[in-house]
């Protein structure tokens, strides 16, 4: 079977949308249609998904080793919380087995925070474990405020929140240090 190379103008695809819902239930949409080969229609194997994209994304380290990295600390005994993580390249990734607070506290419900949280309770990677939530798998954030707030259920500066593991240095002065060795 040989493959044919073509070149597809968008006008000609005939295509519809069609939803259609994985187990996670994350929107998903498929397009199917064809193309003009030299004035002929072939439809034959056409078909794309393409999935909604996340602002934030399960972090996978098949590439990377996750335990050479500085790890971070957020806890909290008040909320018997405790998270754990790593800066890795430009992510800040929250371990699997981290624990969060159970809601949203905060007035701030609209926020982006407060949403990603919702969001995160939704697809399954914070998950019911007594009076808390935990995490179900590894996942990387933006930045470390972001992940501060899905932790603590509320607006955190996750700069000062989290800190290097069994030491007082808060993120930011991690972060400094770091940044003066380079220079």
């Amino acid at each position: 079977m040989s493959k044919k190379q073509f070149n597809i103008n968008p006008f000609d695809l005939s295509h519809k949308y069609k939803p259609i819902y994985s187990n996670k239930k994350l929107p998903q949409f498929s397009i199917t249609g064809g193309w003009s080969d030299g004035g002929k229609w072939n439809n034959e194997g056409v078909s794309f998904s393409i999935t909604q994209k996340l602002n934030t994304k399960k972090f996978s380290n098949e590439n990377t080793n996750i335990e050479n990295g500085t790890k971070f600390e957020l806890n909290s005994k008040k909320y018997g919380i405790k998270a754990t993580a790593q800066q890795i390249q430009n992510e800040f990734i929250v371990l699997k087995g981290s624990s969060a607070r159970e809601t949203w506290v905060a007035k701030d419900i609209s926020s982006s925070y407060a949403k990603l949280h919702k969001e995160l309770i939704k697809t399954g990677v914070l998950i019911t474990q007594g009076s808390k939530r935990i995490f179900s798998t590894d996942y990387a954030f933006k930045s470390p405020s972001a992940a501060a707030s899905a932790v603590t259920g509320r607006s955190s500066n996750g700069r000062i929140e989290w800190k290097v593991e069994k030491q007082n240095t808060t993120y930011h002065e991690w972060d400094e240090k770091r940044l003066s060795m380079q220079s």
